[in-house]
């Protein structure tokens, strides 16, 4: 006998919602990244719209928050969301200087 259990519709749904959201905390973090490099180099309005951008997606990332099943899959997800908090808040910071 098989052991192996087909996925669920909402199984697989979740695993969509959970790495749709892993990609945005990536791109995330890439267009912070490339905002502290635009402001290391003075480009300050290009760090602005780049930091922007990372603003609207950290946003929509915290919608979709709700939608993961997992607890722990999550907990993991709010604990990236707080490290990125803390950059796009240094990005802010070094653009009012």
């Amino acid at each position: 006998m098989n052991d192996w259990k087909k996925p669920s519709d909402s199984d697989a749904e979740n695993q969509t919602t959970l790495n749709f959201v892993r990609s945005d905390l990536a791109l995330c973090s890439t267009l912070a990244d490339l905002a502290k490099n635009k402001l290391n180099v003075g480009d300050k309005e290009d760090a602005q719209q780049l930091l922007e951008r990372a603003e609207k997606i950290y946003a929509s990332i915290e919608e979709f928050l709700t939608h993961i099943a997992s607890i722990r899959a999550r907990e993991e997800i709010k604990r990236e969301l707080d490290e990125r908090r803390v950059t796009l808040d240094g990005v802010k910071r070094s653009l009012k200087r």
